[in-house]
């Protein structure tokens, strides 16, 4: 995992490279990879930054806390100036330029004004197409001369409706250049990404997952303006949230930064999207632990009654256990097979309150599962002692109406597990169908479809410590070659 220079790294690499030391050794010296030592070399134009000062004239991190702490009461800009003897001006463009009153923090704008204070910055040229053209369009360089002349003609006048049309163009052909100036009226990277969010289907449990994703977004990346951030912010970005974070957080960030800069393009917002061979951690997929089947009976025989049945539905159908609580009596049919239908499951909102949902995880979890013989007495029992209808829930609450899982898991899963003195969550029981299956020799499309999956690359990347245990199958049927031992 790689981590960020420290000051005192950066200074021993300048001073080294100062005394004519190689790259090489540089990064043997350091314990860093040669790239890079090789980036900071040329992030700095290969020549030592001077260190870096604020000028007096410049708001301080102090002043935008006091700033924060005035917009967060209500105060007037004019009478936050007055207190920190600024010009009302500077306040009014600080706030402005940084979110406005509602979005304005402290951390943030000075970030923001330090890394607009870098050097070495592109030229005008570069970065303002609109000045660009109009250089080109008036300026000419005579080949084999290399002298400048001015050109003659003149551009014909325009209407008023022309020039708005012409400007616009300008704009929008700035406004697409990538990592281009900031000056460029486009939105920053968390305006975007808002209207985005608005426009994306996602069900409620996901959007409520993502939040804590999108704070760190917005920490780092949130003021900037979407077609100033380059892939070396990128690069910067990711190395920063892997120094406290785990590689699957990482990459779960990284591919939120992604989607949204390919919304982006798409958009014409920006022309390229820079998130593109970014180097991310390794995520490490721990194997996963399928329930004993001894530690299930235990289980049976101490949990509630009323919901031993769920145990045994869990364990030979693979579901969720969203969905299985979900589960209405009308979802059973037992003619021409006995099956039950997946079409619902308990699932969380925006605000992490449990809520019943037609929307599952994905197409592929909308499916129909065949059940043993052996449970069609189990689940009558189930119906007959309960009294449930047709449009009850198999596995209702004690009340009648469907039982959020976490209510379910506190009061009827918890206790019987600690009475049978086993540690078994109810995914464990999917995984457990899982493994039967695999032991089975079950075709591995089957198994996905049993288990909601949309393709069965995905059960192959969960459970293929399972399917590499054991290949003297694959030895028995390679049929026999025979070998001429004859030499001479």
């Amino acid at each position: 995992m790689s981590k960020r220079f420290t000051e005192a790294e950066i200074a021993e690499v300048w001073e080294r490279r100062g005394s004519g030391e190689a790259t090489r050794s540089i990064a043997r010296r350091l314990g860093r990879n040669g790239s890079s030592i090789r980036r900071l070399f040329e992030d700095a134009g290969g020549v030592r930054p001077a260190p870096r000062r604020r000028a007096e004239r410049h708001l301080t991190l102090l002043e935008r806390e006091e700033i924060s702490r005035g917009v967060a009461a209500g105060e007037s800009l004019r009478a936050i100036a007055s207190r920190l003897g600024r010009a009302p001006s500077t306040i009014s463009r600080e706030v402005a330029g940084n979110g406005g009153r509602l979005r304005y923090r402290a951390h943030r704008a000075d970030r923001a004004a330090w890394g607009r204070a870098r050097r070495p910055q592109r030229c005008k040229l570069a970065t303002n197409p609109a000045l660009r053209a109009e250089v080109e369009d008036n300026w000419e360089i005579q080949s084999g001369k290399g002298t400048r002349q001015r050109r003659t003609e003149t551009r014909p006048a325009w209407t008023k409706t022309e020039a708005l049309a012409y400007a616009h163009d300008q704009q929008n052909r700035a406004a697409k250049t990538p990592w281009a100036s900031a000056s460029v009226d486009v939105p920053s990277f968390s305006e975007y990404a808002d209207r985005t969010a608005k426009v994306r289907p996602m069900r409620p449990s996901t959007r409520s997952k993502e939040r804590s994703l999108w704070k760190r977004i917005d920490q780092h990346l949130g003021s900037w303006p979407i077609n100033t951030i380059s892939p070396s912010h990128l690069r910067a970005f990711v190395d920063e949230l892997a120094t406290d974070l785990s590689p699957g957080y990482v990459r779960d960030i990284y591919n939120l930064v992604a989607m949204v800069f390919d919304y982006a393009v798409a958009d014409e917002v920006i022309s390229q999207s820079p998130s593109v061979r970014i180097p991310l951690p390794k995520r490490e997929r721990a194997h996963v632990r399928a329930a004993d089947p001894r530690e299930v009976q235990l289980l049976v025989e101490h949990i509630d009654p009323r919901y031993s049945a769920l145990v045994s539905f869990l364990a030979v159908t693979g579901c969720r256990i969203g969905e299985a609580l979900a589960v209405k009596v009308s979802d059973i049919t037992e003619l021409p097979r006995f099956q039950v239908t997946i079409g619902r499951s308990v699932s969380t909102d925006e605000s992490g309150r449990e809520v019943l949902v037609d929307r599952l995880k994905s197409d592929a979890s909308y499916r129909t599962v065949t059940l043993p013989d052996w449970l069609r007495a189990s689940l009558q029992r189930q119906i007959a002692s309960r009294e449930l209808g047709v449009d009850s829930f198999l596995f209702a609450a004690p009340a009648g109406r469907w039982l959020p899982t976490r209510r379910f898991r506190a009061r009827f899963w918890s206790p019987a597990c600690r009475e049978a003195g086993v540690e078994i969550t109810p995914h464990e029981l999917r995984h457990l169908h899982a493994s039967i299956l695999i032991e089975a020799g079950r075709p591995l499309t089957e198994i996905a479809a049993r288990l909601g999956h949309e393709s069965p690359a995905i059960t192959m990347s969960i459970y293929a410590h399972w399917l590499r245990e054991d290949d003297s199958g694959s030895a028995e049927v390679i049929p026999e070659i025979s070998v001429n031992d004859e030499t001479g």
